[in-house]
Protein backbone atom coordinates (compact mmCIF):
# COMPACT_ATOMS: atom_id res chain seq x y z
CA UNK A 1 0.00 0.00 0.00
CA UNK A 2 1.52 3.25 -1.08
CA UNK A 3 1.31 6.58 0.69
CA UNK A 4 -1.64 7.95 -1.34
CA UNK A 5 -3.76 4.87 -0.64
CA UNK A 6 -2.96 5.09 3.06
CA UNK A 7 -3.98 8.78 3.16
CA UNK A 8 -7.22 7.94 1.41
CA UNK A 9 -7.99 5.06 3.79
CA UNK A 10 -7.37 7.27 6.83
CA UNK A 11 -9.59 10.05 5.42
CA UNK A 12 -12.40 7.63 4.58
CA UNK A 13 -12.24 6.05 8.01
CA UNK A 14 -12.28 9.43 9.76
CA UNK A 15 -15.34 10.54 7.77
CA UNK A 16 -17.19 7.30 8.51
CA UNK A 17 -16.35 7.44 12.21
CA UNK A 18 -17.59 11.00 12.52
CA UNK A 19 -20.85 10.11 10.72
CA UNK A 20 -21.27 7.18 13.12
CA UNK A 21 -20.61 9.34 16.18
CA UNK A 22 -23.05 12.06 15.08
CA UNK A 23 -25.74 9.50 14.25
CA UNK A 24 -25.17 7.70 17.55
CA UNK A 25 -25.43 10.90 19.58
CA UNK A 26 -28.67 11.85 17.83
CA UNK A 27 -30.11 8.37 18.16
CA UNK A 28 -29.16 7.90 21.81
CA UNK A 29 -30.50 11.31 22.81
CA UNK A 30 -33.79 10.74 21.04
CA UNK A 31 -34.10 7.13 22.24
CA UNK A 32 -33.66 8.07 25.88
CA UNK A 33 -35.57 11.35 25.69
CA UNK A 34 -38.47 9.88 27.64
CA UNK A 35 -36.15 9.71 30.66
CA UNK A 36 -35.48 13.45 30.50
CA UNK A 37 -38.72 14.46 32.18
CA UNK A 38 -37.05 17.12 34.28
CA UNK A 39 -35.25 18.57 31.27
CA UNK A 40 -38.50 18.82 29.30
CA UNK A 41 -39.94 21.16 31.88
CA UNK A 42 -37.04 23.58 31.64
CA UNK A 43 -35.41 25.43 28.80
CA UNK A 44 -33.14 22.50 27.94
CA UNK A 45 -35.64 20.78 25.69
CA UNK A 46 -36.08 24.01 23.73
CA UNK A 47 -32.31 24.36 23.27
CA UNK A 48 -31.61 20.82 22.04
CA UNK A 49 -32.54 21.53 18.39
CA UNK A 50 -29.75 24.11 18.31
CA UNK A 51 -27.33 21.30 19.14
CA UNK A 52 -29.05 18.75 16.90
CA UNK A 53 -29.01 20.91 13.77
CA UNK A 54 -25.20 21.01 13.49
CA UNK A 55 -25.10 17.23 14.02
CA UNK A 56 -27.49 16.76 11.11
CA UNK A 57 -25.41 19.11 8.96
CA UNK A 58 -22.29 17.18 9.95
CA UNK A 59 -23.87 13.92 8.80
CA UNK A 60 -24.94 15.49 5.49
CA UNK A 61 -21.46 16.93 4.90
CA UNK A 62 -19.89 13.55 5.67
CA UNK A 63 -22.12 11.76 3.19
CA UNK A 64 -21.36 14.45 0.61
CA UNK A 65 -17.62 13.98 1.23
CA UNK A 66 -17.92 10.21 0.74
CA UNK A 67 -19.88 10.70 -2.46
CA UNK A 68 -17.34 13.23 -3.74
CA UNK A 69 -14.46 10.87 -2.98
CA UNK A 70 -16.12 8.03 -4.87
CA UNK A 71 -16.86 10.35 -7.81
CA UNK A 72 -13.25 11.48 -8.08
CA UNK A 73 -11.96 7.93 -7.71
CA UNK A 74 -14.18 6.93 -10.64
CA UNK A 75 -12.61 9.72 -12.72
CA UNK A 76 -9.12 8.52 -11.64
CA UNK A 77 -8.41 11.82 -9.89
CA UNK A 78 -6.80 12.24 -6.50
CA UNK A 79 -9.89 12.87 -4.35
CA UNK A 80 -8.00 14.43 -1.45
CA UNK A 81 -6.64 17.16 -3.72
CA UNK A 82 -10.12 18.26 -4.80
CA UNK A 83 -11.57 21.36 -3.18
CA UNK A 84 -15.11 20.01 -2.82
CA UNK A 85 -13.87 17.00 -0.83
CA UNK A 86 -11.75 19.20 1.41
CA UNK A 87 -14.55 21.72 1.98
CA UNK A 88 -17.04 18.98 2.83
CA UNK A 89 -14.57 17.52 5.32
CA UNK A 90 -13.86 20.91 6.87
CA UNK A 91 -17.58 21.69 7.20
CA UNK A 92 -18.17 18.25 8.69
CA UNK A 93 -15.50 18.81 11.33
CA UNK A 94 -16.61 22.36 12.16
CA UNK A 95 -20.30 21.50 12.47
CA UNK A 96 -19.50 18.42 14.57
CA UNK A 97 -17.41 20.56 16.91
CA UNK A 98 -20.17 23.19 17.13
CA UNK A 99 -22.69 20.46 17.94
CA UNK A 100 -20.54 18.98 20.70
CA UNK A 101 -19.97 22.41 22.24
CA UNK A 102 -23.70 23.07 21.93
CA UNK A 103 -24.53 19.80 23.71
CA UNK A 104 -22.12 20.66 26.52
CA UNK A 105 -23.67 24.11 26.89
CA UNK A 106 -27.19 22.65 26.93
CA UNK A 107 -26.19 20.13 29.58
CA UNK A 108 -24.38 22.81 31.61
CA UNK A 109 -27.47 25.02 31.57
CA UNK A 110 -29.60 22.22 32.95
Amino acid sequence: MDRAEKRLDIALEAIKQQITLATGILGATLAFSHQLTEARQGHVWKLLPYAFAPLAVSIICGVFALMSISYHLKKNDDPLAQSNVRLAGIFQNITFLIAIVGMVVVIAIS
